[in-house]
């Protein structure tokens, strides 16, 4: 019964901890990708200093005409070199930005004079059009990075298949990873998907209830059935008392058989 009460305990922290997190994920505006505490620490630096940046991610849309697979593709790879959220901002901040205090880390994206003939710009446009100053930074920093194949004019290089270059960097991406940030429709899936597997986790969570209702259920009726058959089960002194009338019950026996003989005895010697 202990470990049930056990269980019951650690199901019920699951519980609201799945239910934090489906409240979490329903007043989320937007997903965003895992950061560490080094990277949350900067970007908490950079706000209390008031400098202007945006995620890398944030900013772009697919075209249209780029089928799934390379959405996929791309976007594990771009999330893999660390470009995916990194940080676009503004050069005039770039010595500030790169010489931050120490417990923190981030990555920055800045505008370079360098441009491939085929680029990101042939898969990528910009989500919004209200920021010309935003968006002639992403046409530089999209065009520096080559598409299929490498180009020395390129400071980065990805293929379909998602293989990357960077400098002497190659890498290569999982190809089971589904794009997620990019763009805002795929940023509003990927959160109502994560919503639908905390309500999911929560139904199961809520079978294992009844499960361990019934199997409390079933020890309690077990725990009152020994309980009785113990009370039932006569005391000390009743076995006591049962011994000894059945020590004297004995003795009372062995007597009767011994006068029982001695009266045998008798008759035999009256009838010779």
């Amino acid at each position: 019964l202990a470990d049930k009460r056990k269980e019951e305990t650690e199901w019920k922290q699951r519980l609201e901890e799945k239910k934090t997190e489906l409240s979490d994920w329903e007043n989320k505006k937007e997903v965003e990708p895992f950061r560490s505490e080094a990277v949350i620490r900067n970007r908490k630096r950079l706000d209390a200093l008031h400098i202007p940046y945006q995620e890398f991610y944030k900013l772009l849309e697919f075209d249209p005409s780029v089928s799934d697979e390379v959405c996929n593709h791309l976007e594990e790879a771009l999330l893999k070199m660390g470009i995916l959220d990194a940080l676009v901002v503004d050069e005039s901040y770039q010595d500030t930005v790169l010489s931050m205090d120490e417990g923190g880390c981030d990555r920055y994206l800045f505008a370079t004079q360098k441009r491939a003939e085929h680029s990101l710009l042939d898969l990528l446009s910009f989500a919004s059009d209200d920021d010309i100053f935003m968006n002639q930074r992403l046409v530089s920093i999209l065009g520096s990075i080559s598409w299929e194949k490498s180009n020395e004019n390129a400071q980065a290089a990805i293929n379909s298949n998602g293989v990357y270059n960077m400098g002497p960097v190659v890498g290569t991406i999982t190809k089971t990873y589904t794009a997620q940030y990019i763009g805002v429709k795929a940023r509003e899936r990927n959160r109502c998907q994560k919503i639908e597997e905390c309500k999911e986790m929560l139904a199961d969570l809520e079978i294992q209830r009844v499960l361990l209702e019934e199997k409390k259920k079933v020890l309690e009726e077990r725990k009152n059935q020994l309980a009785a058959e113990y009370q039932a089960f006569p005391k000390d002194a009743d076995m006591r008392e049962a011994f000894k009338m059945l020590e004297l019950g004995k003795r009372e026996l062995e007597r009767l058989q011994a006068e029982a003989l001695r009266i045998e005895e008798q008759r035999k010697k009256l009838a010779e």
